[in-house]
């Protein structure tokens, strides 16, 4: 397995405070990709799949919610900030942190809080 570090150039089209669990609830199945660079900077793309995004229960005051991303057994991603690329919502760089494994790929969680006005 290959070590790979992030190559973040973030370009988001939705601002990350106003994420929700509205703009990723939708898209569960749809792909995101992240850009990946060795330490002799030749890139890699690799593709990671919405898996899950899990509602804010009401009696959160943080609205925290929960969203899992499904990536390629060939590469594990560690624990930290990614950029990760969608059509719509822009580059978003996400802390994912690894949850588990699948039979096809590893599971990233990004947790999302935000307190009222």
């Amino acid at each position: 397995m290959a070590t790979l570090r992030r190559k973040p150039e973030p370009v988001t089209a939705v601002e990350l405070g106003e994420l929700r669990h509205e703009h990723f609830a939708g898209r569960v199945g749809e792909r995101f990709t992240l850009v990946l660079a060795d330490e002799a900077g030749a890139e890699t793309v690799i593709e990671l799949k919405l898996s899950a995004a899990t509602e804010p229960p009401e009696t959160r005051a943080d609205h925290a919610h929960f969203v899992e991303w499904v990536g390629p057994k060939e590469v594990f991603l560690e624990q930290g900030v990614h950029t990760l690329r969608h059509d719509e919502l822009g580059e978003l760089p996400l802390f994912l942190v690894p949850v588990g494994e699948v039979d096809d790929g590893f599971v990233y969680e990004a947790v999302f809080t935000r307190v009222d006005d």
